[in-house]
C-alpha cells in the first residue's frame, strides 16, 4: 500500500528497524523532499512557490511510481499541502492522516511563540544575521536545560500535548 509522507520541516529519524516493519505492514513510503531539504544551497521560495513546490513533488511520486490511490500522511504544516492537493486531484488520494496540524487561532503570543516569531521577523529582513540567530538559538535554546523548558511552555495550553511532551 503507497503512503506518501509530507514533512514540514525536519526529516525523521527512519532507521532499518523502521523499515522492517513497513515492510511486514505491506506498506511503501515515499517522501518528497521539500525545497532546501538537503539542499541547503537551494533557493529560497515564497510560501506560496514552496506549495507549488510540495505538490509537484507529490505529483511526480503518483508520475512515477504510479501508484494511485494512495495515502497521505502530513505533519503539521504540511497539511495545507496535503489538503490542496486531495481537492485538486481526489482520485489519487484513497487516505489523508493527520498528525498534527497548524492551529492559528488562540495560540500563545508570549514565551517560545514570541521569540520564534521575532526571530521570524528579524530574519525575514535581515537574512545576514540567520547564522548568528541560529549559533544563539543553538547555545541558549537547545541546551539540555532550557529545551526541556521550552518545550514544556510551547505545548502547556493542552493537557494532551503537555503529557506526550513529559513522557518523552
Amino acid at each position: 500500500r503507497p503512503m506518501i509522507a509530507l514533512h514540514p520541516i525536519i526529516l525523521p529519524d527512519i532507521r532499518a528497524e523502521d523499515l522492517e516493519t513497513l515492510d511486514k505492514l505491506g506498506i511503501r513510503l515515499l517522501w518528497p523532499l521539500r525545497n532546501g531539504q538537503l539542499g541547503p544551497n537551494d533557493q529560497t521560495l515564497s510560501e506560496d512557490e514552496q506549495i507549488e513546490q510540495a505538490l509537484g513533488g507529490i505529483k511526480s511520486i503518483f508520475d512515477a511510481f504510479m501508484v494511485k490511490p494512495a495515502t497521505l500522511v502530513c505533519f503539521t504544516a504540511s497539511s495545507k499541502v496535503a489538503i490542496r492537493y486531495a481537492k485538486h486531484h481526489p482520485e489519487t488520494v484513497s487516505t489523508m492522516c493527520f498528525l498534527g496540524s497548524c492551529v492559528l487561532e488562540g495560540r500563545p503570543e508570549s514565551g517560545p511563540r514570541l521569540l520564534a516569531r521575532g526571530l521570524m521577523s528579524m530574519l525575514s529582513s535581515r537574512p545576514i544575521l540567520a547564522n548568528a540567530a541560529m549559533a544563539f538559538f543553538r547555545e541558549r535554546v537547545m541546551n539540555r536545560k532550557n529545551y526541556i523548558r521550552f518545550l514544556r511552555r510551547q505545548f502547556e495550553a493542552s493537557k494532551a500535548d503537555s503529557l506526550i511532551v513529559g513522557r518523552e
